[in-house]
């Protein structure tokens, strides 16, 4: 089977020249960098997630993970608008209602 590491990646079996059947293990996949939800940056702060600790990983700040800095502060500007009836949800850009909807869910608690 090969090493307690090994057995949950993928096996492949190769015939090799000789006839024999080798079995190979898959390589893990690096994950791809983290893109903004809005606006396809690439997000700051989580390029090693892999080697950080479980409490290290969580996002403390609101859409953090999802949305860039720009986006975010974007969204949040707009929320504390529909908050204030300023703005109508309805005249809000499409793309950013459904963070607006959970910023001001978050408002209320």
């Amino acid at each position: 089977m090969g090493t307690k590491a090994k057995s949950s990646r993928k096996k492949i079996y190769r015939k090799t020249p000789a006839g024999r059947i080798k079995i190979y293990f898959e390589k893990k996949q690096k994950k791809g960098k983290a893109k903004c939800a809005l606006c396809g940056r690439t997000l700051l702060g989580t390029s090693n997630q892999r080697k950080r600790g479980k409490s290290k990983k969580r996002p403390t700040a609101m859409f953090a993970g999802e949305l860039c800095n720009i986006c975010r502060t974007a969204v949040i500007e707009e929320a504390i608008k529909v908050a204030q009836k300023i703005k109508k949800l309805k005249s809000c850009d499409i793309a950013q209602r459904k963070y607006i909807e959970q910023a001001l869910k978050s408002f209320e608690q």
